[in-house]
């Protein structure tokens, strides 16, 4: 038997096929169980436990950089401009829309269609948000922010991290997958960023001692 605890699995969504993390069980008779880890909440729990047992094959669990020595570095910020992006030229567009229908239309105006007017913008950039995080990486430390949520700032210690996966899900931005030490996942989509400017976050981690997963480019994986 064969467990892989860190894999990419794929689930067939009506007629698409999405990329999930998942736990890979290959038994004696060739029988593969995969585990997606957005369905189990206590998945990092689970990988633990089967890395702590010495008896079982165990792959793909990767070891943290813990004794790794990081060279001393100035902060490097690692972003995009949102604004010269196609969800901030589709924003501002529709931001621009909604002003001169609002000028327009003011006299006749209900409070139903000022709400209505007022929310798609606003239900739109929300959406953009999600997608347009970036990255700034220091001696210690990745930090990820967000260009439209100004106040969201995430702050990992590399010398937890276990592995990063750089990846495009089906009909996705590029975004980072993060693994740590005890296998907590959080993927944070990268809009903004152009293929030099996620080659440079790659290599930058890679030169911190960080093990990376290249499924964008296939170039820097280590």
């Amino acid at each position: 038997m064969e467990i892989s605890i860190i894999e990419n699995s794929y689930e067939k969504i009506l007629w698409q096929y999405i990329s999930e993390d998942a736990l890979c069980i290959e038994l004696k008779d060739g029988t593969v169980l995969e585990l997606l880890s957005k369905y189990y909440s206590n998945m990092p729990e689970i990988r633990q436990w089967l890395c702590s047992k010495n008896q079982l094959n165990i792959v793909n669990s990767y070891s943290a950089n813990n004794d790794q020595t990081i060279a001393p570095f100035r902060k490097r910020t690692i972003k995009g401009s949102f604004l010269l992006s196609f969800n901030g030229i589709v924003a501002f567009a529709l931001i621009l829309l909604c002003i001169i229908v609002l000028l327009t239309q003011w006299p006749s105006m209900t409070p139903l269609g000022l709400l209505v007017l007022l929310g798609i913008p606003m239900i739109i950039l929300s959406i953009f948000g999600l997608q347009s995080y970036y990255f700034q990486l220091d001696q210690n430390h990745l930090i990820v922010r967000n260009h439209i949520f100004l106040q969201v700032r995430h702050s990992f210690n590399l010398e937890n991290m276990k592995v990063i996966y750089f990846e495009q899900k089906f009909k996705k931005e590029p975004s980072i997958r993060i693994i740590d030490k005890d296998y907590h996942i959080v993927s944070f989509q990268g809009a903004t960023l152009k293929d030099r400017q996620w080659k440079s976050l790659m290599l930058n981690l890679k030169n911190q001692g960080i093990k990376v997963i290249d499924n964008l480019f296939y170039e820097y994986s280590t």
